[in-house]
């Protein structure tokens, strides 16, 4: 879980675009240090306190701002499971990647365009530094 707490809030610090939609900003600001105090307890999941579980989903309903939908389900993954799994940071990863792939190149017309990009080799490349660590 320690991959998927990091990815999350390495992705959301170093976005080239700042999520604008506050209510979330401010969801994920919250629950960051949470998902890092159960990673610090070698928890297998993130006991999210209620008032945030219950806050999710009118932020998500209202996440209409590019890939915040998609970084917010990544953030699920960490506290919607009893244990946190390969398949639960395999699902984080790729969410926090296509946030920002979507906010880079929100429609690419080929692979190689997608590939192309700064933004989306410099998240590949710190999601392998993460799981290499």
């Amino acid at each position: 879980m320690r991959i998927a707490v990091e990815a999350i809030d390495w992705t959301v610090q170093t976005s080239t675009t700042p999520i604008q939609y506050q209510r979330a900003a401010q969801w994920i600001a919250e629950v960051i240090p949470e998902a890092r105090a159960a990673v610090a307890r070698q928890s297998g999941h993130v006991d999210l306190s209620d008032d945030l579980a219950e806050q999710f989903d009118d932020v998500d309903e209202d996440a209409d701002e590019t890939g915040v939908s998609q970084l917010l389900m990544g953030i699920t993954n960490c506290w919607e499971f009893d244990t946190f799994t390969s398949e639960a940071l395999e699902g984080t990863l790729y969410s926090c990647y296509v946030f920002s792939q979507q906010r880079e190149v929100p429609e690419p017309e080929t692979i190689e365009e997608e590939e192309a990009n700064p933004r989306c080799r410099e998240v590949i490349a710190h999601q392998g530094r993460l799981i290499e660590s």
